[in-house]
């Protein structure tokens, strides 16, 4: 229901690369961004293409004032993007994901509507 999924499509070869997730993420002006591409297209720009414009319809067409952002440390990829595109590290979180039988790390990014 709070939940958008983006297709990011090749538009000259129509394939279907990745998506963006853009929902709900706190009360009414805050949104979550994340993303899943197929690792053949890494390191080309799209998820920071794409990731951009989704940052831009957020806060031009949704009146947002902030979107955030999450990874876990050793996803050098993803927080590279989130950097890229204006977002700035704002903690450090311990062992708080449970994940099996341990515990992961994450970054916690975000963009506030005017930076």
């Amino acid at each position: 229901k709070n939940a958008e999924n983006f297709p990011v499509i090749l538009i000259d070869e129509n394939i279907l690369i990745g998506h963006i997730v853009f929902h709900k993420y706190f009360g009414e002006h805050t949104y979550e961004i994340g993303w899943v591409f197929n690792p053949k297209y890494f390191n080309k720009g799209y998820a920071s293409e794409a990731a951009q414009a989704t940052l831009k319809y957020g806060f031009k067409e949704m009146k947002l004032h902030r979107i955030i952002a999450t990874c876990q440390p050793e996803n050098t990829p993803s927080y590279r993007v989130m950097e890229k595109i204006g977002m700035r590290r704002e903690g450090y979180f311990k062992k708080c994901i449970p994940h099996g039988n341990e515990w992961w790390d994450e970054y916690y990014y975000a963009i506030l509507e005017e930076e």
